[in-house]
């Protein structure tokens, strides 16, 4: 196990003095043996010096190395070190140029933004609001339209029913009334015989005070003063009666009335009669798709006919509604841009003085009561044989521009105010 551990030069030492000390071999070749092993240990240990040497000298490079390397290592630490602060400092500088060019430029862009936004808000908001409002005068149009016929539907319903009631017990009663005369004439003659005397001689009575074309003329010659509320009705009364006559215009609160920039509606206010001609209004707006018209009116029972021909008529740009209060009427005039009338022969036409206290001008026949309330061409246009085409016209030449005649009307309506009607009905009566 000893021998195991030996290196391989010390086997050769050991195997070289056995040969020497035994003298297994000639001397002669045993000093040439002891040379090779001289020369073979001198080159081991040389072989071993220059080893070690090349070690030192590999650990002194290696050291050196190192060190230099090191030294290299923390120059190039150093310079990248400033290399990178001298980028941050120089992408630092980029970046915060680029955030102030950025900023500046968001500004910039924002402001724009938040000034088409602004603008764009606005008009939405316009449009927005001028939809809700059409939309809602439209559903309220419709609600109270659909109320209105809801309501004359089952008050017609219940008129019938009452009246066909009421006949039905008012033939049953004459029935048996009848039928009781019948058995009392057949019993008694004579009684028949007065009641059908009493008849003849009440009906004979009751002629002398039924109105005739002779008993209304004896009537107004026993009136002292006769008042009319326009020219157009003294002309007639003069006419008709030969009586002179007193105008006195009716009134019109001026004060109550205001004016507000335009909406795209045309207003006509009135009741829904045939003497009123409505029919040439809607029958115009048929032709002009791009303008709104609100007609404000009622109708008695026995216009309810004509009325209904004309909602049936399907004007998608026409819209009634019935008799308003008048704080929602103020609201139309004030708001509208030109009023319509087409009455034949209007005895004086107080809805045109409203419109025009209300700065808004009025489109009319060129008849009646009209002549003495608005003045062509600057309160209005008054319009020769009036028709739809005619209308249409007068339309286009106001709707350029309704805002020029507001003055003009404000001042004709102020003619016929509360004020003066109390001086000129004081003035009468006294």
């Amino acid at each position: 196990m000893k021998n195991q551990n030996k290196t391989i030069y010390s086997r050769f030492v050991a195997l070289k003095k056995c040969f020497i000390k035994k003298q297994i071999i000639p001397d002669k070749f045993a000093r040439i043996i002891d040379a090779f092993f001289n020369g073979l240990h001198n080159s081991f240990i040389i072989s071993k010096d220059l080893a070690r040497d090349a070690i030192i000298k590999s650990k002194d490079v290696t050291r050196d190395s190192i060190i230099k390397s090191s030294a290299i290592t923390k120059d190039a630490i150093i310079k990248s070190r400033d290399l990178a602060r001298d980028s941050v400092i120089k992408s630092s500088a980029i970046t915060k140029d680029a955030i102030i060019k950025s900023r500046d430029m968001a500004r910039d862009s924002a402001v724009r933004s938040k000034d088409l936004t602004k603008d764009a808000i606005i008009k939405s908001r316009d449009i927005a609001r001028d939809s809700i409002i059409k939309s809602s005068a439209i559903t309220k149009d419709a609600i109270i339209k659909s109320r209105d016929m809801a309501r004359d539907s089952v008050i017609r319903s219940k008129d019938v029913a009452r009246d066909s009631i009421e006949r039905s017990k008012d033939l049953t009663e004459n029935a048996i009334k009848n039928a009781g005369l019948i058995k009392i004439y057949a019993a008694f003659p004579f009684v028949f015989i007065k009641n059908l005397i009493f008849s003849i001689s009440s009906e004979i009575r009751l002629r002398k005070f039924a109105v005739t074309e002779k008993t209304d003329q004896e009537a107004v010659l026993d009136l002292q003063k006769i008042i009319v509320n326009s020219e157009n009705v003294k002309q007639r009364v003069k006419t008709f009666y030969g009586r002179d006559s007193i105008v006195v215009n009716p009134p019109v609160e001026t004060c109550k009335m205001e004016y507000k920039n335009e909406k795209n509606y045309w207003l006509s206010v009135n009741r829904l009669t045939p003497e009123k001609r409505i029919e040439m209004q809607i029958l115009a707006f048929k032709k002009m798709p791009g303008e709104t018209l609100v007609v404000i009116g009622g109708y008695d029972d026995c216009h309810a006919e004509y009325a209904q021909k004309l909602k049936g008529m399907n004007q998608d740009n026409v819209f009634f509604t019935n008799f308003v209060d008048d704080k929602d009427l103020l609201v139309f005039y004030s708001e509208c841009k030109g009023f319509i009338a087409t009455s034949k022969d209007e005895d004086f036409g107080m809805n045109v003085v409203e419109a025009m206290a209300s700065g808004k001008p009025v489109i009319a026949p060129n008849e009646g009561g009209y002549k003495e309330t608005i003045i062509n061409s600057k309160t209005g246009i008054l319009i020769d044989d009036i028709n739809e085409d005619k209308i249409i016209e007068a339309i286009n030449i106001i709707g350029q521009n309704p805002k020029q005649y507001k003055n003009a009307c404000i001042e004709q309506a102020k003619k016929f105010d509360t004020k003066i009607f109390i001086e000129k009905i004081r003035k009468a009566i006294l």
